[in-house]
Protein backbone atom coordinates (compact mmCIF):
# COMPACT_ATOMS: atom_id res chain seq x y z
CA UNK A 1 0.00 0.00 0.00
CA UNK A 2 3.23 2.69 0.80
CA UNK A 3 5.32 3.39 -2.42
CA UNK A 4 8.98 3.24 -1.35
CA UNK A 5 8.89 6.98 -1.09
CA UNK A 6 6.20 7.21 1.34
CA UNK A 7 7.99 4.64 3.65
CA UNK A 8 10.86 6.62 2.99
CA UNK A 9 9.52 9.83 4.17
CA UNK A 10 7.47 7.91 7.26
CA UNK A 11 10.88 7.05 8.46
CA UNK A 12 11.82 10.51 8.29
CA UNK A 13 8.73 12.03 10.05
CA UNK A 14 8.92 8.93 12.67
CA UNK A 15 12.93 10.00 13.45
CA UNK A 16 11.81 13.57 13.77
CA UNK A 17 8.87 12.67 15.98
CA UNK A 18 11.27 10.71 18.32
CA UNK A 19 13.62 13.83 18.65
CA UNK A 20 10.65 15.94 19.38
CA UNK A 21 8.94 13.93 21.75
CA UNK A 22 11.95 13.24 24.13
CA UNK A 23 10.31 9.89 25.98
CA UNK A 24 11.64 8.84 28.69
CA UNK A 25 11.48 4.70 28.80
CA UNK A 26 8.11 3.73 30.57
CA UNK A 27 7.34 0.20 30.67
CA UNK A 28 3.42 0.37 30.13
CA UNK A 29 4.34 3.08 27.19
CA UNK A 30 6.10 0.35 25.41
CA UNK A 31 3.79 -1.82 25.79
CA UNK A 32 0.79 0.64 24.73
CA UNK A 33 2.31 1.57 21.76
CA UNK A 34 3.86 -1.81 20.36
CA UNK A 35 -0.17 -2.94 20.80
CA UNK A 36 -0.83 -0.22 19.05
CA UNK A 37 1.33 -0.57 16.16
CA UNK A 38 0.71 -4.61 15.88
CA UNK A 39 -3.10 -3.62 15.46
CA UNK A 40 -2.09 -0.32 12.62
CA UNK A 41 0.25 -3.54 10.98
CA UNK A 42 -2.46 -6.15 11.60
CA UNK A 43 -5.23 -3.56 10.35
CA UNK A 44 -3.23 -1.88 7.18
CA UNK A 45 -6.20 -2.31 4.83
CA UNK A 46 -9.07 -1.54 7.28
CA UNK A 47 -7.90 2.21 8.53
CA UNK A 48 -6.43 2.73 5.23
CA UNK A 49 -7.31 7.12 4.78
CA UNK A 50 -9.04 7.16 7.90
CA UNK A 51 -9.22 10.61 10.21
CA UNK A 52 -7.46 12.06 12.70
CA UNK A 53 -10.35 11.09 15.21
CA UNK A 54 -10.27 7.46 14.49
CA UNK A 55 -6.76 7.42 14.68
CA UNK A 56 -6.70 9.19 17.90
CA UNK A 57 -9.87 6.62 19.24
CA UNK A 58 -7.53 3.93 18.41
CA UNK A 59 -4.57 5.37 20.30
CA UNK A 60 -6.71 5.78 23.32
CA UNK A 61 -7.82 2.34 23.36
CA UNK A 62 -4.24 1.48 23.89
CA UNK A 63 -3.70 4.30 26.49
CA UNK A 64 -1.34 5.78 24.04
CA UNK A 65 -3.24 9.26 25.04
CA UNK A 66 0.18 11.12 24.56
CA UNK A 67 -0.18 15.21 23.80
CA UNK A 68 2.98 14.66 21.64
CA UNK A 69 1.02 12.72 19.09
CA UNK A 70 -2.11 15.75 18.76
CA UNK A 71 1.01 17.48 17.39
CA UNK A 72 1.94 15.16 14.76
CA UNK A 73 -1.43 14.95 13.91
CA UNK A 74 -1.09 18.70 13.44
CA UNK A 75 1.97 18.26 11.48
CA UNK A 76 0.54 15.75 9.14
CA UNK A 77 -2.56 18.00 8.43
CA UNK A 78 -0.62 20.59 7.55
CA UNK A 79 1.88 18.69 5.24
CA UNK A 80 -1.00 16.46 3.87
CA UNK A 81 0.53 13.63 4.89
CA UNK A 82 -2.48 12.18 7.17
CA UNK A 83 -3.25 8.83 5.63
CA UNK A 84 1.13 8.21 6.59
CA UNK A 85 0.36 8.13 9.97
CA UNK A 86 -0.18 4.26 10.52
CA UNK A 87 3.27 3.87 9.25
CA UNK A 88 4.80 6.60 10.39
CA UNK A 89 3.88 5.24 14.03
CA UNK A 90 4.91 1.94 13.61
CA UNK A 91 8.42 3.52 12.41
CA UNK A 92 8.10 5.46 15.52
CA UNK A 93 7.73 2.69 18.18
CA UNK A 94 10.40 0.69 16.12
CA UNK A 95 12.73 3.82 16.32
CA UNK A 96 12.09 3.94 19.91
CA UNK A 97 12.44 0.38 20.82
CA UNK A 98 16.23 0.44 19.35
CA UNK A 99 16.62 3.88 21.57
CA UNK A 100 15.42 1.82 24.41
CA UNK A 101 17.56 -1.44 23.61
CA UNK A 102 13.80 -3.05 24.19
CA UNK A 103 12.46 -6.14 22.89
CA UNK A 104 9.36 -6.94 22.69
CA UNK A 105 8.25 -10.86 22.61
CA UNK A 106 5.26 -12.82 21.11
CA UNK A 107 5.28 -16.12 22.63
CA UNK A 108 2.18 -18.04 21.25
CA UNK A 109 1.20 -21.37 23.02
CA UNK A 110 -0.67 -23.82 21.13
CA UNK A 111 -2.90 -24.62 24.23
CA UNK A 112 -3.47 -22.83 27.42
CA UNK A 113 -1.61 -23.52 30.44
CA UNK A 114 -1.98 -22.84 34.25
CA UNK A 115 -0.65 -19.51 35.32
CA UNK A 116 2.35 -21.38 37.13
CA UNK A 117 2.97 -23.40 33.56
CA UNK A 118 2.78 -20.21 31.91
CA UNK A 119 5.17 -18.55 33.81
CA UNK A 120 7.81 -21.28 34.08
CA UNK A 121 7.60 -21.99 30.26
CA UNK A 122 7.61 -18.54 29.01
CA UNK A 123 10.81 -17.37 31.86
CA UNK A 124 12.55 -20.60 30.31
CA UNK A 125 11.99 -19.16 26.84
CA UNK A 126 12.57 -15.21 27.76
CA UNK A 127 16.34 -16.83 29.58
CA UNK A 128 17.79 -16.84 26.24
CA UNK A 129 16.96 -13.49 24.98
CA UNK A 130 20.09 -11.01 26.42
CA UNK A 131 17.73 -7.26 26.44
CA UNK A 132 18.02 -4.22 28.74
CA UNK A 133 14.55 -4.12 28.60
CA UNK A 134 12.40 -7.06 27.47
CA UNK A 135 8.27 -7.65 27.50
CA UNK A 136 6.00 -10.33 26.47
CA UNK A 137 2.81 -11.05 25.29
CA UNK A 138 1.39 -14.57 26.11
CA UNK A 139 -0.89 -16.14 23.05
CA UNK A 140 -2.98 -19.35 22.50
CA UNK A 141 -3.02 -20.08 19.17
CA UNK A 142 -5.13 -23.85 18.85
CA UNK A 143 -4.29 -23.95 15.48
CA UNK A 144 -0.80 -23.93 16.41
CA UNK A 145 -1.16 -27.66 16.94
CA UNK A 146 1.26 -28.57 19.97
CA UNK A 147 3.68 -26.59 19.97
CA UNK A 148 5.32 -22.38 20.53
CA UNK A 149 5.53 -20.10 18.59
CA UNK A 150 8.13 -17.88 19.84
CA UNK A 151 8.36 -13.67 17.65
CA UNK A 152 9.93 -10.61 17.82
CA UNK A 153 11.00 -7.88 15.62
CA UNK A 154 14.24 -9.81 14.23
CA UNK A 155 13.59 -13.43 15.16
CA UNK A 156 10.91 -15.81 14.81
CA UNK A 157 11.12 -19.14 15.74
CA UNK A 158 8.62 -22.24 15.87
CA UNK A 159 8.70 -25.98 17.56
CA UNK A 160 5.11 -27.48 16.78
CA UNK A 161 3.41 -30.16 14.88
CA UNK A 162 2.01 -27.76 12.67
CA UNK A 163 6.00 -26.41 11.73
CA UNK A 164 6.92 -30.09 10.77
CA UNK A 165 3.71 -30.45 8.66
CA UNK A 166 4.75 -27.35 6.28
CA UNK A 167 8.02 -28.55 6.16
CA UNK A 168 6.69 -32.12 4.96
CA UNK A 169 4.60 -30.73 2.76
CA UNK A 170 7.43 -28.70 0.76
CA UNK A 171 9.39 -31.83 0.86
CA UNK A 172 11.89 -30.64 3.76
CA UNK A 173 11.09 -32.72 5.96
CA UNK A 174 11.50 -36.91 5.13
CA UNK A 175 9.90 -39.70 6.43
CA UNK A 176 12.26 -41.93 8.25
Amino acid sequence: MYSEQEAVLSLSYARAFLRVASLNYEQDLLKNIQQAALFFTQHTTLIWHQSTAVWQKILSIFSCDLKEFSWLFQLLERHNRLELFPKIFCAFVRLYKQQEQAVFIRVTYSHSFSKEQEQFFTARILHTINAPHMMHVVYVQPNLIAGVLVQSDTVSWECSVRRSLRLYERGVLGVN
